[in-house]
C-alpha cells in the first residue's frame, strides 16, 4: 500500500468521522430553551416535595417528620431566638449537640418569620434541593458547555430522585449539606477562589463530613497541577488557581473551619459536636460487612439507582484509564468524595441510619459520574465505529434516562406512603409522650430519654440525654457493662423524675411503665424513676432476646431456650428474659421449668402481668383450673387489655365451667381489642 494511498484513506476516514452526526446528548439548546428546562427541573423538585407533604397530611390529618432528629435542631433554634443561648433547655443546657450548627442558625433566622415548625422545615429542605438542582445544571454546563441536553438530563434526574425528595421534607439538614457540596464544586470548577473558600468552609458547618470534600478537592487540584496540566492528552479545559487566588481560598476556608472547631470546643470541650462522638460510641461494634452489603451495595443497586450504580462502577475504569494517560477527568472529584464518604463511615460509623441518609450526599455525585461516563462511552463508540451509529446510541441514551426516570417516579409513590407511615409513627409515640409529659408532670420535672427531639420540643421539660447528644459526659459510659448502675447514679444526680425509652434502644425491665402511647412495635414507654427498680438490659441481652422472640414466633422453642440460656447468664436480673425462657419451656410442655422461670419473673417484677399469665397457663396445662383462673384474673387486674389472659379466661369459663354468659363480656372485649389492632 503506497504512502499516497494511505494518506488518501486516512483523509477519507477523517472526513467520514466528521460527517457523522453528533449524538443527541451532545446537542445544545438555545438560551430560551435552557432557561425553560432549568426552571422546569427546579419547579419539579419543589412540586414533588410539596406533593409529599400534601399526600402525607391527607392521610394523617396532621404534619409530621420522618425522624425524631428535626426537633433537636428546632429546639436549639427556638431557644436561640427565645433565650439568646445555644442551649437545649431555656438558657440552662448550653452544648454543641447539633450536628449541623449552620442548619440550626438558618432555622433560627426563619423562625422569626415562620412559627410553624413543620412548614419552616419543609420550606428550607425543599428550597435547598431546588438550589442543588440548579447548581447541578451549572456544573455540567462548565464541564460540557456544548452538551446542554446532558445538563438537563442530570438536573431532571436529581429533581425527581426519590431518596432526595423524601429527605427534603424530613426536617433534616441533608439537602442543605448536599447543596453546599454541589455549590462548592461549582465555584471550584468556575475558578472563583473567594466563593469556593466560603462554601467549602460552610460545608463543614453544615456537617463535619464536609472535611471529606476538602480532601477530594485537594487531591483533584494537585493532580491537575502536577500531572494533567503538564500532559498534552488533556481533553478538558481545567483552569487553575494562581498563588494569590489559592491563598484567598485557604484563608477563607480554613478560617471558617477553625471557627467551627473553636465553636464546638468552647461549648463542649471537643473539636466536633457531641452528636458525632455519641453516635460513634453507641454504634461501636456495628457489623462492617453488613454495612457494605446492606447500606452500600443493596442501597445503590436497587430501584431507581440500578443503572446509576452499574454505570458508576464502569466510571472507575474510565477514571483509571484517564489517569493512566495523565489526562484530567472531571469525574475525579465526584468519585473521590463518594468513595471517601463510604470509607469514612465504614471505618468510623458503619451505619447509614434510617433511609440511608448518611450516605445520601453521594447520590448527586454518582448521578453526575454515571452520566458523564455514559456520554463519553457513547461518543467514543460513535467516533470509532465505521458507520453511523447515532440512532442506536441515541436510543440507548433515551432508554437510560427514561428507565431511570420511570423507576424514580414509581419509587416516589412508594416513598410517599412510607413518609406518611413514619409521620404517624412519630406522632403516636414521640409527640404523644411529649404531650403526656407536658400535661402530667410538674413544670420542673426532669425527663431522661435517648430520643430527645419531640420530647424536649413539646413537653417543655428539661431533658437529660441518655446517649450524650446534649450531655457529653454520658458518652464514655454507653457501652459499660454496669450501665444501669451508672444511669441510676446519673439520674439521681440530675434529679430525673421520669425516663422514656424505646425497648430496642434501652430496654427497661422489672417495673411497670406509667404511660405507653401505643401497644405495638416499637414500644416507647414512660417510667417513673425509682432507683431501687431501675434496670436496663445490656444491648447484647436485648439482641439475644429479640432472636428468642423470633424463634418463639416461628414455633422453635428449643432454639429459643439455647439463646435465652446465654442471655440469662449475661443478665440474671431481667424479668423479661426469665418470662421468655418460661414461655419457651411452656411450649416444650416442661411445666416445672416454666413455673420456675415465671416465679423468678415475679420475684424480680411483682407487677408483671406476663409472669402471672405464665403461671396461669402452666396451671391450665396441669389441669389446675382454679389456679389458672386466679392467675388470669390477677393478670387482667394489672393489665385489663392483656389479650392472652382474656383468651385463657374465655376457654376456662366456656369449656371448663360451662358458663358462656360469664364469658360473653370477655369475648366481646377481646374481639374489639383484636379488631382495633
Amino acid at each position: 500500500m503506497s504512502k499516497k494511498f494511505q494518506k488518501k484513506h486516512a483523509k477519507q476516514k477523517e472526513i467520514s468521522k466528521k460527517e457523522k452526526p453528533a449524538l443527541y446528548l451532545s446537542k445544545s439548546l438555545n438560551k430560551k430553551q435552557n432557561i425553560f428546562f432549568v426552571i422546569g427541573a427546579v419547579l419539579l423538585s419543589i412540586i414533588i416535595g410539596m406533593w409529599y407533604v400534601i399526600q402525607s397530611y391527607s392521610q394523617n390529618n396532621s404534619y409530621g417528620f420522618t425522624l425524631d432528629d428535626p426537633w433537636i435542631h428546632l429546639t436549639f433554634a427556638k431557644n436561640l431566638i427565645e433565650y439568646g443561648a445555644y442551649s437545649y433547655f431555656k438558657s440552662d443546657v448550653i452544648t454543641s449537640g447539633s450536628t449541623s450548627p449552620l442548619y440550626t442558625l438558618i432555622l433560627a433566622l426563619f423562625y422569626l418569620i415562620i412559627k410553624n415548625e413543620f412548614i419552616l422545615s419543609y420550606f428550607i429542605g425543599i428550597s435547598f434541593l431546588a438550589l442543588t438542582v440548579f447548581f447541578t445544571y451549572r456544573i455540567v454546563y462548565i464541564d460540557f458547555p456544548s452538551k446542554t441536553i446532558l445538563a438537563i438530563a442530570a438536573t431532571v434526574m436529581i429533581a425527581i430522585q426519590p431518596k432526595l425528595n423524601l429527605i427534603s421534607v424530613s426536617g433534616m439538614e441533608t439537602t442543605m449539606f448536599i447543596f453546599f457540596l454541589v455549590s462548592t464544586i461549582y465555584f471550584y470548577k468556575k475558578n472563583n477562589s473567594i466563593l469556593t473558600g466560603i462554601f467549602l468552609g460552610l460545608s463543614v458547618w453544615a456537617r463535619p463530613e464536609g472535611l471529606i470534600l476538602w480532601i477530594a478537592l485537594t487531591i483533584d487540584y494537585f493532580y491537575k497541577f502536577f500531572v494533567a496540566s503538564r500532559s498534552k492528552n488533556d481533553e478538558f479545559s481545567t483552569p487553575m488557581f494562581n498563588k494569590e487566588q489559592l491563598a484567598k481560598l485557604l484563608a477563607i476556608g480554613l478560617g471558617l473551619v477553625a471557627l467551627y472547631f473553636i465553636f464546638n470546643f468552647l461549648l463542649s470541650g471537643s473539636l466536633l459536636p457531641n452528636s458525632y462522638a455519641a453516635k460513634i460510641e453507641y454504634y461501636f461494634g456495628s457489623n462492617r460487612e453488613s454495612f457494605l452489603q446492606r447500606d452500600v451495595l443493596e442501597y445503590f443497586s436497587k430501584g431507581e439507582l440500578v443503572l446509576i450504580g452499574v454505570t458508576f462502577c464502569i466510571s472507575i475504569i474510565n477514571l483509571s484509564v484517564s489517569m493512566f494517560k495523565r489526562s484530567y477527568n472531571p469525574i475525579l472529584i465526584f468519585v473521590l468524595f463518594t468513595i471517601g464518604l463510604i470509607v469514612i463511615y465504614y471505618l468510623k460509623l458503619p451505619f447509614a441510619h434510617r433511609f440511608g441518609r448518611y450516605l445520601m450526599p453521594v447520590i448527586p455525585m454518582m448521578i453526575l459520574t454515571s452520566l458523564y461516563t455514559f456520554a463519553i462511552i457513547l461518543e467514543f463508540i460513535q467516533q470509532r465505529s465505521k458507520s453511523d451509529q447515532s440512532f442506536g446510541l441515541n436510543l440507548l441514551f433515551a432508554l437510560f434516562i427514561g428507565i431511570t426516570i420511570i423507576f424514580s417516579l414509581d419509587e416516589n409513590f412508594k416513598k410517599m406512603d412510607e413518609t406518611s407511615e413514619v409521620w404517624n409513627y412519630h406522632n403516636v409515640r414521640h409527640v404523644a409522650i411529649a404531650n403526656w409529659l407536658k400535661n402530667n408532670t410538674p413544670k420542673d420535672a426532669v425527663i431522661a430519654t435517648h430520643d430527645i427531639g419531640a420530647l424536649a420540643f413539646y413537653s417543655e421539660r428539661k431533658i437529660v440525654d441518655m446517649v450524650g447528644l446534649v450531655n457529653p459526659e454520658v458518652i464514655s459510659h454507653l457501652n459499660e457493662k454496669n450501665f444501669t448502675d451508672y444511669m441510676r447514679k446519673y439520674f439521681s444526680e440530675n434529679n430525673v423524675s421520669y425516663f422514656a425509652s424505646i425497648r430496642n434502644w434501652f430496654e427497661a425491665v422489672n417495673q411497670k411503665p406509667v404511660y405507653v402511647p401505643i401497644d405495638e412495635f416499637e414500644y416507647f414507654e414512660v417510667f417513673k424513676f425509682e432507683p431501687e427498680k431501675l434496670h436496663f438490659h445490656p444491648k447484647e441481652v436485648s439482641y439475644l432476646n429479640e432472636q428468642a422472640v423470633y424463634h418463639l414466633q416461628n414455633n422453635q422453642p428449643k432454639n429459643a431456650v439455647q439463646v435465652l440460656s446465654k442471655s440469662v447468664l449475661l443478665d440474671p436480673k431481667s424479668s423479661r428474659t426469665h418470662f421468655l425462657l418460661g414461655s419457651s419451656y411452656e411450649m416444650l410442655r416442661d411445666n416445672n421449668s416454666a413455673e420456675r422461670e415465671f416465679r423468678r419473673t415475679l420475684e424480680l417484677f411483682p407487677e408483671s402481668a406476663d409472669g402471672l399469665y405464665g403461671l396461669g397457663k402452666v396451671s391450665f396445662n396441669r389441669g389446675d383450673f382454679d389456679n389458672a383462673k386466679k392467675y388470669a384474673t390477677n393478670c387482667l387486674e394489672l393489665n385489663p387489655n392483656y389479650a392472652p389472659a382474656m383468651q385463657l379466661m374465655v376457654i376456662i369459663l366456656e369449656d371448663i365451667e360451662k358458663n358462656p354468659t360469664a364469658a360473653f363480656p370477655l369475648r366481646q372485649k377481646l374481639t374489639e381489642l383484636l379488631e382495633n389492632r
